[in-house]
């Protein structure tokens, strides 16, 4: 990928010039069945224009509690779109029917489009590996004490549980966890989300879980250790 964008062929995509770029917006209007494509430099810009679209000011847009674009995206819902979020608890994060800000044009956009094309051409090839890698960090993940994880929820690379049991917070286990040279975000005050990708292998998965796991015990092991006798 990075030899790819190294060698793309670009243009000024300000001027709809950027011969990568178009072609990676072809691509995909293709694949999914559009009229058109078109480069955002972040999934927030993506989400954003896509609400735009679809929406006038004024109108409501239904979102699930803890869906990013109303807890993560600076308020550009309502401040730039001007739509108003109805939010509508989900269970895990789904929504059943039954119940940043806008950037500039982009000058020489074809080396981020170079990797864009390999994405979208060789990335779904291989998507089902990241899955099943998220759910074997999952059923490793749920056998630890002081996790909350059902591991059959889990459908695609993204892997969320609660550290709440453990009597830490997300921040706390966090910072825990990085000293084991772990990285994870954090969720809300009891949950942490984990992410499986291409340079995740299943050693890194084990070593991720084996460091979960060591975490946890020395603070079970801190919390609940019997007192001394007299």
């Amino acid at each position: 990928m990075r030899r790819a964008m190294s060698e793309a062929e670009v243009g000024d995509d300000v001027f709809l010039e950027d011969p990568t770029l178009n072609r990676l917006q072809d691509r995909a209007a293709a694949v999914f069945g559009r009229e058109a494509g078109l480069f955002v430099p972040s999934g927030s810009m993506g989400n954003l224009a896509s609400v735009m679209a679809h929406t006038r000011p004024g109108e409501e847009v239904i979102c699930e509690t803890n869906g990013h674009i109303y807890n993560y995206e600076m308020g550009a819902l309502s401040a730039i779109a001007g739509v108003l979020p109805r939010i509508v608890n989900g269970e895990d994060g789904l929504l059943s029917w039954d119940a940043i800000a806008f950037g500039g044009g982009m000058r020489q956009a074809g080396v981020l489009a170079a990797a864009g094309l390999i994405a979208l051409e060789q990335g779904p090839k291989r998507l089902q590996d990241d899955h099943d890698a998220a759910r074997a960090l999952a059923q490793r993940l749920a056998r630890i004490y002081g996790i909350a994880l059902d591991a059959a929820k889990v459908q695609t690379n993204i892997v969320i549980f609660s550290v709440k049991p453990s009597g830490l917070s997300s921040a706390e286990f966090l910072s825990r966890l990085a000293a084991q040279n772990v990285l994870a975000v954090p969720v809300d005050a009891d949950r942490v989300r984990m992410v499986t990708h291409l340079d995740v292998s299943r050693g890194d998965i084990e070593a991720a879980a084996d460091a979960t796991e060591r975490v946890l015990q020395f603070t079970s092991s801190t919390l609940y250790k019997e007192p001394a006798s007299d």
